[in-house]
């Protein structure tokens, strides 16, 4: 009951490991922020990802060639298809691991190419360069306005800065003293009621006649170019005048730098985790293609036992019917070619039952009509022997053994002849039967002559030829002895026995007339005769009338 229940919860655990990588690695690789918080998490679910893949891989393997060891039927088609689909899928998967791991190396490589970084510096020192340009071209200005405002008149009372803001397109113009007081100012903008004055500790160090010039970015993410100039005007530090100037980049440039300056710094992060991003892809990459794997592995063996399952019952069906077993009946029968061949195999197995239940019936009948036959030749008065087409004994039944006063058991299945080699008296009965074979006819009969221990014995012998389907003088013999040697001697006493009566008859004939005669003549002349003659007489005509009574009993 475990296996069934391992196997859902082992997909869903290697899907959920599946799903939660991918989703670390597509947030890593959106966000390079975020990926060294989620490299190790990733890393540990990767590696466990493979072990437990592997170790599912190799229990399937294991398991698969246990019931190979153990002859399980099925086991070996099954192993064989598992092999096949196995290396029809890791072929194209290990082609395609192979092609998808040298392109995410090339491809991540790519990113990281030295062209890309040195045109990322150059676009950065381009900018740079651009606005170095931008703010030496805003000392020059101030130089060329300081120049004009040196050559008026007055220079501490200056107040025509309109035109000279215009001129040079600064957005806001300021003339102070060196006290920071304002002499004049001018600005693009109406609503700039007071002037911007940098603070007075930016001048400590600029020299009289010096210009300097600043970039800084706006709360709006633009950029100002801010510049000023001392003037002198006389020979003390507080005749000095400052010029003022405020120049507004346009907003392209704040927005290109930023974004060469993002891009650099994106770039050099990446940089940073180039390997741990080729491992991780690397990895996740061997996860998805081991899942797959174990998944082909899954659906192979799945679909293997589905396809050997048939096969298996086929498997156990014949071993039972082999064992005897004609009522095996499969299940599982479809439409599929599968189906149709264990609906054939039903339909094999119900035409072999209903022929064994024929073959059986017939054997049943044979064996009662083998025990009727074997009854009735023990009960029979003649001797019945059955011989082969090569004269060679087959059956006999114990009135031929009483007749011939033999054993015939030692002779089944040896040649007649055999016989009397072991009994030389019946040479006269091997050699008729031979004989008769030999003739070619369909019966033949005849009186033989024995002379055995016991004494002279007369046997009446009737030979017919078994006919079978192909050859009607090939199928055998069946001999039928009778021992005629009583009947012979009892039609020998009745033949005697008739001559007996005859004789009698004869001999009875005359005794009547005779014993008549004696009678009449004593009846006639006994009272006639002397005394002593007629006593003679007397006894002469009483010893011829008892005799014939005598002889009339004897007879």
């Amino acid at each position: 009951m475990r296996r069934p229940r391992a196997r859902p919860l082992l997909a869903i655990a290697l899907s959920s490991i599946l799903i939660i990588s991918l989703f670390l690695l597509s947030q890593a690789t959106q966000q390079s922020d975020r990926f060294g918080k989620y490299f190790s998490i990733l890393l540990v679910l990767d590696l466990f990802g493979i072990a437990l893949v592997l170790a599912a891989v190799i229990y399937k393997i294991i398991q698969l060639l246990n019931e190979q060891r153990k002859s399980v039927i099925g086991s070996g088609l099954t192993l064989r298809l598992v092999g096949g689909f196995m290396t029809l899928a890791l072929l194209p998967l290990s082609a395609v691991y192979y092609v998808a791991v040298e392109f995410l190396n090339e491809g991540i490589d790519s990113w990281f190419d030295v062209r890309i970084e040195q045109a990322l510096n150059d676009s950065l020192l381009l900018g740079r360069t651009s606005l170095e340009a931008t703010r030496l071209d805003m000392v020059d200005d101030l130089q060329a306005v300081a120049s004009d405002i040196l050559q008026s008149d007055n220079p501490a009372s200056f107040t025509s800065l309109e035109s000279l803001r215009q001129l040079y397109g600064f957005q806001d113009l300021t003339l102070t003293s060196s006290g920071g007081r304002v002499i004049a100012s001018s600005s693009d903008s109406p609503l700039t009621l007071v002037p911007n004055i940098p603070a007075q500790s930016a001048l400590g160090s600029l020299k009289p006649g010096h210009a300097k010039a600043t970039l800084e970015p706006t709360d709006d993410g633009s950029l100002l170019l801010k510049g000023y100039i001392v003037m002198p005007t006389g020979k003390l530090p507080q005749q000095n005048l400052v010029l003022y100037a405020i120049r507004a980049l346009p907003p392209r440039y704040a927005k290109l730098g930023k974004s060469v300056q993002e891009a650099l710094g994106e770039y050099k992060r990446l940089l940073y985790l180039r390997a741990p991003l080729k491992t991780s892809f690397v990895l996740t990459l061997s996860l998805v293609a081991l899942t797959t794997l174990l998944v082909g592995i899954w659906a192979a063996i799945i679909s293997s036992q589905k396809l050997a399952a048939p096969l298996r019952e086929l498997a156990k069906g014949t071993k039972a019917l082999a064992a005897g077993h004609f009522d095996q009946r499969l299940s599982g029968g479809g439409d599929d070619e599968m189906g149709v061949l264990v609906n054939s195999f039903n339909d094999m197995t119900s035409q072999i039952q209903n022929a064994q239940q024929q073959v059986q019936k017939a054997h049943r009948e044979t064996e009662q009509q083998r025990t009727y036959l074997q009854t009735v030749l023990a009960y029979l008065s003649s001797g019945v022997l059955s011989l082969d087409r090569d004269l060679s004994l087959r059956t006999y039944n114990a009135r031929a053994e009483q007749i011939l006063g033999i054993s015939l058991e030692s002779g089944i299945g040896k040649p007649v002849a055999s016989l009397s080699e072991k009994f030389p008296y019946l040479e006269s009965l091997t050699s008729c039967i031979e004989k008769a074979a030999g003739q070619q006819k369909e019966e033949w009969s005849g009186e033989i002559e024995l002379f055995n221990t016991h004494g002279h014995q007369s046997l009446l012998m009737r030979q017919s030829r078994i006919p079978d389907n192909g050859d009607r003088f090939s199928a055998g013999w069946v001999i039928v002895i009778d021992d005629v040697t009583e009947l012979i001697q009892a039609q020998r006493d009745a033949a005697w026995g008739e001559v007996a009566r005859r004789l009698a008859h004869e001999i009875k004939n005359p005794l009547t007339p005779i014993q008549l005669s004696a009678e009449r003549l004593r009846r006639k002349y006994i009272g006639e005769l002397a005394q002593q003659d007629s006593d003679a007489f007397d006894r002469s005509t009483r010893t011829i009338i008892d005799q014939v009574e005598a002889m009339k009993t004897m007879v």
